[in-house]
């Protein structure tokens, strides 16, 4: 009988043990650093139309308005008070600012003003980082950073942000790294006039901030020459990255791959060619590359072959329901791991309509979702992500509109074989032309699957 009750214990023990040892739901922790993505904001300063909190399909004319983009940006910073979401080191705004249809660029400047200004109003001691969107030119819809024809004083969104109080038109504080050494983030170097830029976020943490028009397929008043142009800074910039044994992340509005729910490639299949070949010839300091666009919760996997996943795409929703999804910001967290960094985890908060009015709430985790380990990060977890999975929570918490993701090619990013780390110079032309044959393929076959669809609406 003893040695029952004895073994009993024993066991009981060894369970509790069990239990007591199962890792946390989450993969950061109270030293990870963290912050925040809000995009696809869509302001249409004027409009008299309230934005549908939760539509039950995509509608073009369901841009924000001023009033609930004041609601909403007054949640998000009370959130930011009560812990609901975490304190950010920095907010990135990841493009489109302004509304779909203006009746002229001096409604995209009006609505990219007011964006500035009441973001920084919101949050006055956050630093504002901002990366071009489709709808952000001045020019013309998918057109370039920087317009010959200025709307009053303005020629880009660059002029509007300093216009609106920012010290510098990608980042508020207007902080340069060689005139500081511990305040981040800070601007390494910047193109006022073709949109890019780069950053330290921490030490050997580069941001790489891309203007993805000029990649564009429906690019409009820009050449191959500026695509061209804007490569050439990029692989400038990931040299130097790695000569520093540096870690980057890539941010940029428009996705690469193929998108989602149509299975087309959204930049040209010459530009994405050089570009790929960019990202697998510098793989090993790449952490991950963000980007927005789309309006959903989604997520690439980027590849060298089936079996090796190494780098993540993630998407952020948007704030703007536009295409059905509920209104979403993003939490990112990252940490140092030795010399480098890494991605450890993802949050996605959504608000949602209720009989007591707007509430914000958590969406899910990453980790929590994806991954089996606490001890694990988002690379770590790639290997579990699925359609399936991911298509749950796609429209960013909105049930009133759920759409069925077909293409399962569209979840994955394949890299060409590099001709060795940090070659970037291996015949971009070939690489151009063989991906431009393979993409054209699929264009057309993904085509005619969607006109079976339905039609798909333009961001």
């Amino acid at each position: 009988m003893y040695s029952i009750s004895k073994r009993i214990l024993v066991t009981l023990w060894i369970m509790s043990c069990i239990l007591f040892l199962q890792p946390t739901a989450n993969a950061y922790n109270e030293t990870d650093s963290n912050f925040l993505v809000i995009t696809d904001i869509h302001l249409n300063k004027t409009t008299s139309h309230r934005m549908d909190i939760a539509p039950t399909e995509r509608d073009r004319a369901n841009d924000l308005d001023n009033t609930t983009f004041d609601t909403l940006l007054t949640m998000v910073q009370s959130s930011i008070q009560n812990g609901t979401i975490p304190t950010p080191k920095f907010i990135l705004l990841l493009g489109d600012v302004a509304q779909h249809d203006p009746e002229s660029t001096s409604n995209t400047a009006d609505d990219a003003q007011a964006v500035f200004q009441k973001v920084k109003q919101a949050f006055p001691s956050i630093p504002l980082l901002y990366i071009f969107g489709n709808n952000d030119s001045l020019d013309i819809h998918y057109g370039p950073f920087y317009a010959d024809t200025p709307v009053g004083v303005w020629h880009s969104v660059y002029d509007v942000a300093k216009d609106s109080g920012w010290n510098d038109g990608f980042l508020s504080t207007g902080i340069s790294c060689q005139n500081t050494t511990k305040t981040y983030p800070c601007l390494i170097t910047e193109d006022a006039k073709l949109g890019h830029y780069s950053a330290y976020l921490q030490k050997n943490l580069r941001l790489i901030g891309i203007n993805s028009i000029v990649f564009s397929k429906d690019r409009q008043h820009l050449t191959e020459t500026d695509a061209q142009t804007e490569l050439n800074w990029v692989t400038e910039q990931l040299q130097t990255a790695q000569q520093k044994q540096e870690s980057v992340l890539l941010a940029t509005h428009i996705p690469l791959g193929l998108k989602m729910e149509d299975n087309n490639l959204q930049w040209t299949a010459d530009d994405h060619a050089k570009f790929l070949q960019l990202i697998s010839s510098y793989k090993n300091n790449i952490i991950g590359v963000l980007v927005a666009h789309t309006h959903m919760e989604e997520l690439k996997v980027i590849r060298t072959d089936q079996q090796h996943n190494i780098i993540v795409m993630l998407n952020s929703p948007s704030l703007c329901t536009y295409s059905a999804n509920a209104p979403a910001v993003k939490t990112y967290y990252y940490r140092q791991n030795n010399t480098t960094w890494e991605l450890t985890d993802t949050s996605t908060f959504y608000i949602s309509q209720t009989s007591n009015g707007l509430l914000l709430q958590k969406l899910f985790d990453y980790n929590a979702y994806y991954c089996v380990k606490s001890s694990q990060h988002i690379t770590d977890c790639l290997s579990r992500i699925t359609l399936s999975k991911m298509n749950t929570y796609y429209t960013a918490g909105n049930n009133n509109y759920r759409p069925t993701l077909l293409y399962p090619d569209a979840l994955y990013i394949d890299l060409p074989a590099s001709a060795g780390q940090g070659d970037s110079s291996n015949n971009f032309a070939t690489i151009a032309a063989v991906a431009a044959v393979a993409v054209g393929a699929t264009v057309l076959t993904a085509s005619q699957m969607a006109k079976k669809k339905g039609k798909n609406i333009k961001n």
